[in-house]
């Protein structure tokens, strides 16, 4: 993130700029244009990008939504993704429902069971790498959207 005064990027998620000790998100652009903003981000190379990435985990309270999304679409029969994403409630449903289809897998009723337990795994995962990092993170991670 980029403090809107003066432009210099803020790790983590400080109240006031280090640089111009503006209240960081809420000072209006002073002096600094948008081709600037986006030359120092640009100009900053593998390094800008590994402390945006560290910035954008931090943002989201940990959680990563390509993290989510690979969870979702391999292990969300199990509700892997979202025990990860904190939604206990909803995924201790999805496990219940694919343990007690489990051992009736053999049987047309457990295999629904757990198909459609990885479906909707699947489809989550595929819409949490879809979102973009902020949809992402005001839908799931602060709005706590449980399912789809």
């Amino acid at each position: 993130m980029l403090c809107r005064n003066c432009g210099k990027e803020l790790i983590g998620m400080p109240d006031n700029c280090p640089k111009c000790g503006a209240k960081a998100g809420t000072a209006p652009t002073a002096g600094v244009d948008n081709a600037q903003l986006s030359g120092r981000v640009q100009a900053g190379g593998v390094d800008n990008a590994q402390s945006s990435v560290r910035a954008q985990v931090e943002s989201f309270g940990g959680k990563n939504k390509i993290a989510a999304g690979l969870l979702g679409i391999f292990l969300g029969w199990l509700g892997i993704h979202k025990f990860y994403l904190g939604y206990k409630k909803e995924a201790v449903i999805m496990l219940v429902i694919s343990l007690v289809g489990l051992p009736l897998c053999f049987v047309i009723v457990g295999g629904f069971m757990i198909g459609m337990m990885s479906l909707i795994g699947f489809i989550e995962g595929i819409i949490y790498l879809t979102k973009s990092d902020a949809a992402f993170e005001s839908l799931y991670v602060q709005g706590h959207k449980g399912w789809f």
